[in-house]
């Protein structure tokens, strides 16, 4: 965190984006300090285009964050530190990381496209309003003065959230990596064995702020605990009964790498191999441990697994 002068004027740093700066000594951080004003002073008056003095204390703190993202992002490429950036010039890594954060925007346009060539054929309404949304940030998105700023409205819930530490293009990206993944792995299914496991699962699912994905892949874990092929996606009553004698002869400990194994199976199943995903599915398994763990108490796996059928 940043000694008290850097709250010169009320304008705080998130430390996420100055993570090194308690390693200054005082002297460098007055220096620090100096070059952000220098730098907080010019963008004022870029955003009021040259009267700096009308600026209000919010928008000069949303200057100033946005400032030290970009600043971030730049030492980040480089393998630099906070302390390297006081001996060059102040403008020149500022410029250089507008325009890394700029080919952040142009990769995750097509990223963003990708996406929306490769969604599920399943309703959901939540995730078509979020595409929409995302579509509209690349339109209102400003790296120069708000580069930290997520100018659109995401709704639609992944399984594993982006943490929420994360800023700017540099969220947008991320989210859509994600959510790549598990469309992916939605798309490797029967479209009507998804939307039977889904109906049950969460009736309505297409009016719901529902990840699609977690019921379908919880199922294909099942399935591969059962050694049976994943694709029709959904258990038996008497699937589930025997799903339910296998997992209690595994122990608490041991349970989350049972399931990260299933899922390695299960990424060879369906030919993902690409290394982000298989890593994204071996995590999604082993967030089944815990639901698993308090189903097993109360002696049913409804909830964590869907059955229907005999």
């Amino acid at each position: 965190m940043m000694k008290p002068p850097m709250n010169k004027g009320g304008l705080i740093p998130r430390p996420s984006l100055l993570p090194d700066a308690d390693t200054l000594s005082p002297e460098e951080l007055a220096a620090l300090e100096g070059r952000l004003w220098q730098l907080l002073a010019k963008a004022s008056r870029l955003y009021t285009q040259g009267d700096s003095s009308s600026i209000r204390l919010e928008m000069a703190q949303e200057l100033f964050t946005s400032i030290c993202f970009v600043l971030s992002a730049y030492l980040r490429k480089n393998g630099l530190c906070l302390r390297d950036w006081l001996h060059m010039q102040e403008d020149a890594a500022l410029e250089e990381g507008t325009r890394l954060v700029e080919q952040k925007v142009k990769n995750s346009k097509r990223l963003y496209q990708a996406v929306c060539l490769g969604l599920p054929g399943l309703a959901s309404s939540y995730l078509a309003d979020t595409m929409r949304e995302i579509g509209l940030f690349f339109t209102q998105y400003n790296p120069s003065l708000f580069a930290h700023q997520i100018p659109c409205m995401i709704t639609y819930p992944l399984e594993q959230a982006v943490p929420e530490n994360t800023l700017g293009i540099d969220y947008i990206a991320e989210y859509l990596r994600r959510i790549m993944i598990e469309n992916h792995v939605i798309c490797r299914f029967p479209l009507d064995a998804a939307t039977r496991l889904l109906d049950i699962a969460a009736p309505g699912y297409g009016d719901l702020p529902l990840n699609l994905y977690q019921p379908i892949l919880a199922n294909a874990i099942a399935l591969t605990l059962l050694e049976r092929p994943p694709f029709p996606l959904m258990l038996t009553w008497q699937e589930g009964d025997a799903l339910m004698a296998s997992l209690r002869a595994v122990s608490p400990a041991g349970l989350p790498a049972l399931l990260e194994q299933s899922a390695a199976r299960l990424c060879h199943t369906l030919a993902i191999q690409q290394p982000g995903a298989t890593v994204y599915l071996r995590q999604s398994a082993a967030n089944l441990a815990a639901p698993i763990g308090l189903a097993m108490q109360l002696s049913h796996l409804n909830g964590v697994f869907y059955m229907n059928g005999g």
